[in-house]
């Protein structure tokens, strides 16, 4: 190669460069990935919000206060409440400091709306599923039915999300909350990913979500017993919500029991 088509290959390989930060659903956790930010020059960021949210974004970087914004995608169908208060609650820190960079840097949300409309209803039938476990057994076949069903629409929306990452990259590029699908194929596709992780999922439902995607890549079935003690814990961690002032809160306790038992 040239020294030419040698710095080419390195500008290339630089516009391909992206940190993937991993954290949970709670105001605290976000707050943890802004700090994170200040320490990387980004030129794009990438949330796993629905498309819809950029608008919204983009006024609050305009100076429109995040209650007027909040009331107005609510308004507008782009949110739904109560379904969506604890995402909007967690996102705000996050949002609100992003809000503030400056306009050469690019955020971009780049969830479908379908999917998640899919993920709303998902959510839904585990309320469903629990609430039956409360008045009779756990039907194990029926929530793993459920897990492989999530676990499968995500892999292919995964498969969408890398195809729109990679060809919106520009500079060094981050992208929040992003699965290990998504990871497994931007690498995939020449990408140069670095994982950094302010929190690991605790609560029982992730936690067995990754364990039936690493049974499953294993060519294995979760047992029964395993999937069932899971629940359980679910049931415990509803239990603590319920008694909780908020959902950070109890994901707070959640997460210090977690640490004992494992």
């Amino acid at each position: 190669m040239t020294p030419a088509e040698i710095e080419k290959d390195k500008v290339e390989m630089k516009e391909k460069e992206i940190t993937l930060i991993s954290s949970v659903q709670t105001t605290w956790s976000k707050r943890k990935v802004l700090d994170v930010l200040e320490s990387i020059d980004w030129k794009s960021i990438f949330l796993p919000l629905p498309r819809a949210w950029e608008d919204a974004i983009a006024a609050l970087r305009e100076g429109f206060e995040f209650k007027d914004v909040v009331e107005e995608m609510e308004s507008s169908g782009i949110i739904r409440l109560p379904e969506d208060r604890q995402i909007v609650a967690s996102w705000e820190p996050l949002i609100k400091g992003i809000s503030h960079a400056p306009p050469e840097r690019k955020v971009r949300c780049y969830r479908d709306i379908t999917s998640f409309d899919n993920e709303r209803q998902i959510a839904m039938e585990y309320v469903i599923l629990a609430l039956r476990a409360r008045t009779g057994r756990i039907e194990v076949p029926k929530w793993k039915e459920l897990l492989c069903e999530e676990i499968d629409l995500a892999r292919k929306e995964s498969e969408s999300d890398a195809r729109r990452l990679k060809s919106e990259l520009s500079g060094h590029s981050v992208c929040i909350d992003s699965s290990g699908d998504l990871e497994d194929m931007l690498r995939s596709e020449g990408v140069q990913v670095r994982r950094v992780v302010v929190d690991s999922p605790a609560l029982p439902l992730d936690v067995l979500r990754w364990e039936m995607r690493y049974h499953m890549k294993q060519g294995r079935e979760m047992p029964d017993d395993a999937i069932s003690m899971r629940i359980k814990e679910h049931l415990e961690f509803l239990d603590l919500l319920i008694k909780s002032r908020t959902f950070d809160d109890a994901y707070a306790e959640w997460k210090t029991i977690y640490r004992r038992q494992n």
